[in-house]
């Protein structure tokens, strides 16, 4: 079966993938590297199987390379980033957490809040323990930006319909 490889980070003329599914297969990526170098348009590659890893430098359109890579079975690019396939796993599978805390606080309560609650807290203990620096303004900084996220993707559809 083909790995899937999910797209990391692009700019022009260098991309990164991740492999999580073959993690720590050093063959693997060392073969991933021996064939990729061999695509047109292919600079240089770099793998690191301790993290599932594989930066090309490329003068060829990324697509070519993937198209490539499919044909030689190295790997399957996701349709996804890996930042959206992890988002959207983790919102399907703690959806039911989420409607759990509606029910028992009689719609008080959600995830979010919860988390942004608990990330407070943690940073107020670490700011009690003297930690003020580094861990309580991580903290902070993680509840401000669960702020100003949407609850759910259902969220963007409804604003585009108002």
């Amino acid at each position: 079966m083909t790995a899937t490889a999910y797209k990391v980070h692009a700019v022009s003329g260098r991309t990164r993938l991740k492999i999580p599914s073959r993690r720590g297969e050093a063959a693997y990526f060392a073969q991933v590297a021996e064939r990729l170098t061999e695509c047109p348009g292919v600079v240089q590659v770099r793998v690191n199987s301790r993290t599932a890893s594989v930066l090309i430098s490329h003068q060829a359109p990324f697509d070519n390379i993937a198209a490539f890579a499919a044909e030689e079975a190295l790997f399957a690019l996701a349709g996804e980033s890996l930042h959206q396939f992890l988002s959207r796993y983790t919102s399907e599978n703690l959806q039911w957490l989420d409607e759990l805390l509606g029910l028992a606080s009689n719609g008080s309560l959600d995830l979010r809040s919860m988390l942004i609650i608990s990330l407070v807290g943690l940073s107020l203990l670490q700011i009690a323990r003297g930690q003020i620096l580094l861990p309580a303004t991580s903290l902070l900084w993680y509840a401000g930006h669960l702020l100003d996220l949407k609850v759910s993707p259902s969220d963007d559809r409804n604003q585009e319909n108002r």
